[in-house]
């Protein structure tokens, strides 16, 4: 079949309320292309190449409708089209995180959506490729059946934009673990950039070198096997399963010189800083009302590849090779009464990483043996021993830092991922992005302007609303750093939206986790995201954000801060502000005390008589800031003498 529409224009598909519509695909070339959209006809000629596209005019919210298509004797037929409100969700792996590995059950996520208007989500397919037209991917309803496989930041979004908008709801899902800005950046926007543009240009030379092809399998079709030919040049694909060799899944194994390690968690916040294959055994006494019964075996998350056993038997496993998709997927396997006749059930994991994190990540609440009704919890102390311990695999020189297979390629993702979706109409872009360039905050400012220009240029339809995630707090709980890195992300994620029209930020360092990179409360993001879409985009009467710091002034031995969204400034827990810092022509700052005078906090210090900076929540993980607006929303981490 010659003619084609782009992925986006199929069955169910949501379209943008009140903008222009462009409708694209290929057809014989210099061919008339004919098109209906509730009842309104179109007619374009294809080029050379065969592309065309067709444009109709801004329809209101509404549905269902039909699309269909013609060229000569071929015809597409969309059914099942409805008119609303559509958004781009965007990032790394804190956008992708499904709403399974959140702890949320189906039916709690879904408490008060109704099924009409419908909120439907099209998840882009992952492929790491130079440069391609189409996506995978499929417009799907948020039912019980799918919505475990929805972004949680992305759906939780939505879910309030149905709600408080009351017409259909569309969001493109175009996120991928990892992703550092420039890979979603495109080429000739990086030219512009200096220190991004000698690395594009380093990689173009070495795209010509053939003996730089040859090393990296450049010439390769296939991306995922260029990608495991490489590592296996360090990894072997294939490890045998020592520890069933050894007896680790048995029941009678001794492990009592096994040290102990406290799940859900990585095992590189326990100590063990390496990636490899870990072993994790756990024996659970069975009360007598279940033995001789069926059991569920919930795992939650493991991260990224396990076989799970009981008593020997295996009972299910998720992923293999160089599989690094189910990260995050919760596991959950059946155990036969035959397993469980017994007093005891011997738990065995065999959790495989040889890329980032690994471990029994859980969520806590996802972590148990189930009987009907009953359950028992998972979590705490498990037996651990090391089957084994990779070498260190530095993936950016094992793929020459680029290519096929390799997301964090400057503008691949753009190509790959952004491209083909272009130029479908939007309301605005969500993005949830940051933990991959957290050591490079001054450069990430630029970037991100830089990235928003260019994909608002790419879809042509202005300023289109970007709201960004702030970093979320991460690592041992601390009240100040003049070190970390993270806070100075933050300030670069509200710096670039401030420096562009219809930017805007929302801050998620209250929801952090000390040990998770990927915290669970992925309800509240989406739930801060809307707010601030809600206000500044729809107009409605919903403050946007917490306190944002916007203006400090001396007065004799105290400082003078004034917020926007301060309305009700009070704390959350009623003490005193507390992760206040301030500093003296000297740079040196000290803790604080400060007072609220309506919308404005007035802070000193004794050491400090003539105070000109103050800083607050700056570090990491501040969780003791305490700081909230009247609608209990947080203030944003923030330093007055910033970059």
């Amino acid at each position: 079949m010659t003619l084609e529409l782009a992925s986006l224009f199929q069955d169910g598909a949501i379209l943008q309320r009140d903008r222009a519509l462009p409708v694209w695909g290929r057809a014989t070339p210099l061919t008339v292309v004919r098109g209906e959209l509730a009842g309104i006809r179109r007619e374009a000629t294809s080029g050379a190449d065969g592309r065309f596209r067709l444009w109709f005019p801004a329809l209101p919210a509404g549905g269902p409708c039909e699309l269909r298509v013609s060229a000569g004797q071929e015809s597409v037929h969309c059914r099942d089209l409805y008119v609303g409100e559509v958004w781009l969700a965007s990032g790394q792996s804190n956008m992708e995180m499904l709403l399974e590995a959140t702890g949320e059950s189906p039916e709690a996520a879904l408490a008060g959506v109704a099924e009409t208007p419908p909120l439907r989500i099209f998840r882009v397919d992952k492929l790491a490729w130079r440069t391609r037209e189409h996506v995978g991917g499929a417009w799907l309803p948020a039912t019980r059946e799918r919505v475990a496989k929805f972004s949680a930041a992305a759906f939780h979004f939505a879910r309030r934009l149905q709600s408080e908008l009351g017409v259909p709801i569309g969001i493109i899902d175009n996120s991928w673990g990892g992703t550092c800005a420039e890979s979603w950046t495109s080429r000739e926007a990086l030219l512009t950039l200096p220190e991004f543009a000698a690395r594009v240009r380093s990689i173009e030379q070495q795209e010509c070198d053939p003996a730089f092809r040859a090393r990296y399998r450049m010439d390769c079709p296939d991306s995922e096997e260029r990608f495991a030919l490489q590592v296996e040049s360090v990894l072997p694909r294939v490890r045998p399963n020592l520890g069933v060799e050894r007896g680790w899944a048995q029941p009678d194994f001794d492990d009592s010189a096994w040290p102990t390690m406290s799940v859900p968690g990585t095992w590189q916040s326990r100590g063990e800083r390496y990636c490899g294959i870990l072993w994790f055994r756990k024996r659970v006494r069975l009360p007598e009302s279940w033995r001789g019964r069926e059991l569920e075996l919930h795992l939650g998350a493991v991260d990224k590849q396990d076989v799970s056993y009981g008593n020997g038997v295996e009972l299910g496993h998720t992923g293999e090779g160089l599989e690094t998709e189910c990260w995050n997927r919760p596991r959950c396997y059946a155990v036969s009464p035959e397993l469980t006749r017994g007093e005891e059930l011997v738990l065995a994991v065999r959790a495989d990483s040889f890329r980032y994190d690994g471990g029994l990540i859980g969520p806590a609440e996802e972590m148990k043996l189930v009987c009907g009704a009953e359950s028992l919890p998972l979590t705490g102390d498990w037996r651990y021993a090391t089957e084994y311990r990779y070498p260190a695999i530095d993936f950016g020189q094992l793929l020459g830092g680029w290519g096929l297979g390799e997301a964090n390629t400057p503008g691949l993702m753009f190509e790959s991922m952004l491209l083909p979706l272009v130029p479908y109409a939007l309301r605005g872009v969500i993005w949830y992005q940051g933990e991959a360039n957290a050591g490079d905050a001054a450069r990430y400012r630029v970037l991100m302007r830089t990235l928003i220009s260019d994909w608002r240029l790419r879809f042509g339809q202005g300023a289109l609303p970007f709201i960004q995630v702030q970093l979320a707090g991460l690592g041992p709980v601390s009240e100040y750093s003049e070190t970390d890195d993270w806070p100075k992300l933050r300030e670069a994620q509200r710096r670039s939206a401030d420096e562009v029209a219809a930017g805007g930020a929302v801050t998620a360092f209250d929801l952090g986790d000390e040990l998770d990179i990927h915290p669970r409360r992925k309800r509240e993001v989406g739930e801060r995201l809307a707010r601030w879409a809600l206000s500044r985009v729809y107009g409605r009467n919903v403050v946007p954000t917490g306190p944002v710091w916007r203006r400090a002034w001396p007065d004799g031995n105290e400082l003078h801060l004034e917020f926007d969204c301060a309305a009700g400034l009070t704390t959350r827990d009623g003490l005193p502000p507390a992760t206040l810092r301030v500093a003296g022509m000297d740079g040196k700052f000290y803790p604080a005390r400060a007072r609220i005078v309506g919308e404005t906090l007035v802070v000193l210090a004794p050491e400090v008589p003539y105070p000109v900076a103050a800083r607050y929540a700056w570090s990491n993980h501040p969780a003791a800031a305490n700081l909230v607006n009247g609608d209990g929303l947080p203030a944003e981490p923030f330093r007055t003498d910033g970059m």
